[in-house]
């Protein structure tokens, strides 16, 4: 989530108390309201914690506001909630309306920031695609949003810039419009709809072997990446990602897998060029190429996030060049879905280190402040899409330099690397475009939540290959 503005509360001592003379119904107790501003509360823990917000984030971060600006108000009420005056069935069903805005404001944030739940708001025109139902629907809920605290005597001033609304309008439209050619003619939402809905169906589902026995592939065009086979459940939502997608948004064709002396080995298509390190280690890399792989490679990783799945192993050797010269993610036995357990993940075996990942696993006593304050700087400990984009960063970097970015470090000294802002400070920013620098850094931040996500990556790095 983007660093909020101030925020400017109204002066509570002015707070219009509301109360009838006439009583309605059976009484109403402090009881009957202590449930209903719990949820308010839960409310706004969901904003502060939502980490995942890929797209229209200025209406999101507007509507976030108005949910801390209207719970702030719900605590000072507190205080009044004792008081027989407030205690009147009028503002008990105000109180409920007031929520139920808060609600949908909520559940129209998670809407409005995921790819796949766009869908409902996309309407097709002659000229293209239209959001009009998603601008009348936030002012809609503004106006909602208004009228429900005005009847509490919240006085909440809205600072609603329209412009930013049609910059995200315009934003949100030409990203689909971009990413949506990845899928030859296929509709995008029906394409990610149906690869979620067959991942959570065998989410809890046991793996047999004739779940992953390969379909037919020719031996001289494949090649086999071997998988521990101790997490049956893991593989089998593997399966159903990978079987779907036959080659598409730049991850691997996978044909399948065979088991061999207790390891699976994952048959998937070949790659003429190896892996990218490969492929840079032996072919000069010029400015075109470098964006090429690099929007193929974001590409895959907006789709992955799209259906809320984690790779956890993106590194160079896991970057496969095609004979048609694409770069493809490949190697998913690190793999699982957002709402799996993360489990404890290897930094030695996966990808690059990423250092919430690297404190959690060592514990060691280096910018401990960074990790105790539960503050803007305070680090999760779990690998989510902000450590996703962490080594996409790292990956970026690579991509600039063609060589690795740990290639003069011993593993042991890694945190020389992590805490000292090392790659950000040694981007030599001759060899790319600036807006490649620039959101490289920015994804190589220590403190997730100020990292960029996915699809402002994308949005970046498909403008700069356009103007190739």
């Amino acid at each position: 989530m983007e660093n909020l503005p101030d925020i400017v509360l109204p002066d509570t001592n002015n707070m219009q108390l509301c109360h009838f003379s006439k009583e309605i119904g059976p009484s109403i107790t402090s009881d009957d309201f202590s449930p209903l501003i719990e949820e308010a509360y839960q409310i706004e823990n969901f904003y502060n914690s939502y980490d995942n917000m890929q797209l229209n984030k200025r209406m999101c971060n507007q509507l976030g506001r108005c949910i801390i600006k209207a719970v702030y108000n719900v605590k000072m009420l507190q205080s009044q909630c004792n008081d027989d005056e407030f205690l009147t069935a009028d503002n008990y069903e105000f109180f409920n309306k007031f929520l139920q805005n808060l609600k949908k404001i909520k559940h129209f944030i998670e809407n409005i920031s995921q790819i796949r739940r766009l869908k409902r708001f996309i309407q097709e025109t002659n000229s293209g695609i239209s959001l009009e139902q998603l601008k009348d629907e936030y002012f809609q809920l503004l106006k909602e949003f208004r009228e429900s605290t005005l009847s509490l005597g919240f006085d909440i001033q809205i600072d609603n810039k329209i412009d930013d609304i049609y910059k995200d309008i315009e934003e949100t439209i030409k990203f689909i419009q971009a990413f949506e050619r990845n899928f030859e003619g296929d509709s995008m939402f029906s394409f990610i709809d149906k690869i979620s809905d067959d991942i959570q169906n065998v989410a809890n589902k046991e793996l047999s072997e004739k779940d992953i026995f390969p379909e037919p592939y020719d031996n001289q065009n494949v090649r086999f990446i071997k998988c521990e086979l101790h997490k049956m459940k893991r593989l089998s939502v593997q399966t159903a990602l990978l079987k779907n997608l036959k080659g598409l948004v730049n991850i691997s064709k996978f044909y399948g897998g065979i088991k061999h002396n207790n390891q699976m080995e994952m048959i998937i298509e070949w790659s003429q060029y190896g892996d990218l390190m490969t492929y840079y280690m032996n072919h000069k890399l010029d400015i075109s190429i470098k964006l090429k792989f690099a929007l193929e490679i974001c590409n895959a990783l907006v789709f992955l996030n799209a259906v809320n799945f984690l790779h956890r192993a993106i590194k160079s050797e896991n970057i496969l060049i095609t004979n048609d010269l694409k770069a493809k993610i490949a190697n998913f036995c690190h793999s699982r879905l957002v709402t799996e357990d993360s489990g404890k993940l290897d930094i030695k075996s996966t990808g690059y280190i990423v250092p919430e990942i690297y404190h959690r696993n060592t514990r060691t006593h280096y910018n401990t402040h960074t990790y105790t304050d539960r503050s803007s700087t305070y680090i999760p400990e779990k690998y989510d899409f902000k450590s996703e984009v962490y080594c996409f960063g790292v990956l970026l970097w690579e991509l600039a330099h063609e060589k690795s970015p740990y290639e003069c470090f011993d593993r042991d000294k890694i945190h020389q690397i992590l805490y000292s802002n090392h790659l950000s400070k040694n981007f030599d920013k001759n060899l790319v475009p600036k807006k490649y620098v620039d959101i490289s850094i920015k994804a190589l931040c220590c403190v997730p939540k100020n990292r960029p996500t996915i699809c402002d990556m994308y949005k970046e790095l498909y403008s700069l290959y356009s103007l190739r």
